[in-house]
């Protein structure tokens, strides 16, 4: 963020933990040949756990996500 106070390489990890700096991708594949396999997208961000040490969060979604997550609202509704 352009007004972070972390804003030196060496704070680069303290600016991802308190939000202000960000490092992610995503790949969508619309039209590509990798939709054979029912892939839709990838994206992968930076996390930080706390002020120096940090992770990868690393997601896939396939094409028939709208219908899981209604499936899991639905169990959710019906375990209540």
């Amino acid at each position: 963020m352009s007004d972070s106070s972390w804003n030196e390489p060496k704070y680069w990890m303290m600016g991802l933990y308190k939000g202000e700096r960000v490092l992610a991708s995503s790949w969508d594949f619309k039209k590509d040949k990798i939709q054979k396999n029912a892939l839709e997208s990838i994206d992968v961000e930076t996390r930080a756990r706390d002020n120096s040490s940090g992770y990868l969060f690393l997601q896939y979604t396939f094409n028939n996500n709208a219908s899981c997550e209604e499936e899991i609202a639905n169990a959710k509704k019906s375990s209540l």
